[in-house]
């Protein structure tokens, strides 16, 4: 079998601007759990569900759903995704 069977052809991409919201909601509708970050054509990291997890409020928090949900929509990525490194030879 090639890869190009299991492969898709249009890949689903976040940007370092877009919330933990958009990229949670992202992930979901799409049935995926890893996404790539990219600025403008280039590749600057990964961002998984367990990332956006990890960002969002514990379980235990004193937040009432809308204040997590406010926080979810106005935070942004930019701290939470796995920064892919460029080596240079």
């Amino acid at each position: 079998m090639h890869v190009s069977v299991m492969m898709h052809k249009q890949v689903v991409t976040a940007t370092p601007e877009m919330t933990l919201a958009e990229v949670q909601r992202l992930m979901r509708d799409n049935h995926i759990r890893h996404v790539p970050v990219v600025s403008g054509k280039r590749l600057v990291g990964l961002i998984t569900d367990r990332d956006v997890r990890e960002a969002s409020a514990s379980p235990a928090t004193t937040l009432t759903r809308g204040e997590i949900a406010y926080q979810m929509a106005t935070t942004s990525i930019k701290g939470f995704f796995a920064r892919i490194l460029e080596l240079v030879y």
